[in-house]
């Protein structure tokens, strides 16, 4: 008789939470009885396995997904960089009434053939890089020291992220 009343004692009404006065949800989980007779609060090992299965699930299902969308986002982004480089291309040929030089060579102080500029460099105004043209001597090769900084710098029109 005694144990019941204990029982009924911890146990007691269930608190809710509210919202707006409303009863949304329980606060705590319903009390258990252990193996002993006293009462325990919360959740049992084969809920928690269950509850990291179903997470375990759900984020192997998801995942792939989020790398899928990653790999699209980056062909786009190549296909937009390739569209941008067919424009400049385009853009050159329209204002100067020929297409880029392929190169154009330089002096044999160099090197008999060494390029003092090309098709990309031609094209860096209508990638709005004109001031990386600006700063390469166009009197020297690209070779030359005075060049090779401005000449080593990555242009990322260039480049595809994949």
């Amino acid at each position: 008789m005694r144990r019941t009343a204990r029982i009924r004692e911890l146990s007691g009404p269930p608190q809710y939470l509210t919202y707006f006065g409303a009863p949304t949800c329980r606060m705590t989980a319903p009390p258990t009885r252990a193996l002993s007779g006293t009462l325990r609060f919360g959740i049992t090992i084969i809920e928690l396995l269950c509850v990291v299965g179903l997470v375990s699930v759900l984020l192997s299902l998801v995942i792939p997904a989020v790398f899928a969308a990653n790999r699209a986002a980056r062909r786009v982004d190549c296909a937009a960089r390739m569209k941008n480089l067919g424009i400049a291309v385009h853009s050159h040929t329209e204002s100067r009434r020929s297409l880029p030089p392929s190169r154009v060579e330089g002096h044999a102080a160099y090197g008999h053939f060494a390029p003092r500029t090309n098709w990309v460099i031609s094209i860096l105004p209508w990638l709005e890089l004109a001031a990386v043209e600006n700063q390469i001597d166009k009197a020297l090769p690209l070779n030359a020291p005075a060049n090779l900084a401005v000449v080593m710098t990555p242009i990322s029109a260039l480049r595809c992220p994949e």
